[in-house]
């Protein structure tokens, strides 16, 4: 069936090929002019499809560039972020006073003070009162503002 098929396709060329009417010989050159035309659109797609794949890879490696300069931008400002959060800032207490000292945990704020020092052994022994002022809360009144604890 497919030789069949071929043949009944290829065989009017091969007659308008041998005949040399001038009908013919237009028809010649107009399937040559359109011949001519899509090998000439083929070897513009070629070109495309080559530029096409050298942009593409122009891309991906601008691509790959520019997701290492941000990786390496995230690292730094994560190490600097951990190094401001955890860094440790201490707390003054006093022994001798009745105030209270402030210590930054980095989740929260909490109130330091001292009851007393005494020598132990080779050190010192202290008694600390620690208190979370968020724990707090403040009624005002008429009569001024008061704290409880919860």
């Amino acid at each position: 069936m497919k030789t069949i098929l071929i043949v009944a396709t290829v065989t009017p060329f091969l007659f308008a090929a041998c005949d040399q009417s001038p009908d013919n010989r237009s028809h010649i050159n107009e399937l040559q002019l359109t011949v001519n035309e899509l090998q000439q659109k083929i070897a513009t797609l070629d070109d495309n499809a080559t530029k096409r794949d050298e942009l593409n890879s122009m891309i991906f490696k601008r691509t790959g560039e520019n997701v290492k300069r941000i990786d390496g931008s995230l690292r730094f400002i994560t190490d600097h972020v951990l190094k401001i959060e955890f860094t440790a800032k201490p707390a003054i207490i006093d022994p001798s006073g009745k105030g209270y000292a402030t210590l930054d945990s980095g989740k929260g704020i909490l109130l330091i003070s001292c009851d007393y020092a005494e020598s132990y052994l080779d050190g010192h022994r202290l008694k600390l009162q620690i208190g979370n002022p968020l724990s707090m809360t403040f009624l005002v009144t008429a009569r001024g503002v008061r704290h409880e604890w919860r």
